[in-house]
């Protein structure tokens, strides 16, 4: 039986030889294995995505896809942060009903574009290595990722923050560097100033159309 992970330090700190409480050095015993775990945490929904989009990769059906994967994007992104950044000011003036709308179209949008970079039947794989602190925003990681597909591979960087339910991606940084929020921001400003939140939502469903081949 697994113990606790409180209650393993507290058995490991206990007692040495004869009973004695090892109390001079509690950071040899425990400090490693919560730093362990830590690091853990915080890749451990990139590394459930690329579980689920290499599972997702051997079935055809677009909706047992989405079925996959879909779950796995909202525990691996805090969505409405992104959304937010990728709107910009505006985003405030956005009615609640509207903004609702706007979310889920936003998520079926980011569904169908991981499922579209990893194709049914392709070879394409997110492999996720370490997490390292992100100087540039306090608190956050940076988690070290790379797409490989024929022998290649892409550098990308997730930024990660503490989110809703633990660990969730708020930008991802493409070749390492390229803001994807950045990008998207200036695509949803144009789309939004044509017709506002409406506008984008539209934008947004006919991607989802364009990607799934709906």
């Amino acid at each position: 039986m697994r113990l606790p992970r409180l209650l393993r330090c507290a058995i490991v700190l206990g007692a040495g030889a004869g009973g004695l409480a090892l109390v001079g050095a509690p950071g040899l015993f425990c400090a490693p294995a919560l730093a362990a775990e830590s690091a853990d945490a915080v890749t451990a929904p990139l590394q459930a995505l690329s579980a689920g989009l290499a599972k997702a990769e051997k079935l055809s059906d677009y909706k047992a896809r989405v079925a996959i994967v879909g779950p796995l994007i909202d525990r691996a992104f805090d969505l409405p942060a992104v959304l937010k950044a990728s709107v910009g000011l505006r985003y405030n003036s956005i009615p609640a009903d509207q903004k609702q709308e706007l979310l889920t179209a936003f998520h079926d949008f980011t569904v169908a574009r991981y499922l579209s970079n990893f194709a049914a039947g392709s070879d394409t794989g997110l492999e996720v290595h370490d997490a390292t602190p992100y100087a540039a925003i306090p608190g956050a990681q940076l988690v070290h990722t790379q797409i490989t597909s024929g022998g290649s591979g892409t550098d990308v960087n997730y930024v990660v923050h503490q989110g809703p339910t633990g660990w969730q991606a708020t930008d991802v940084l493409l070749d390492g560097t390229i803001s994807q929020v950045a990008v998207q921001r200036s695509d949803f400003t144009a789309q939004f100033a044509q017709g506002g939140a409406p506008a984008l939502i539209a934008g947004l469903k006919k991607k989802v159309a364009a990607l799934s081949g709906s």
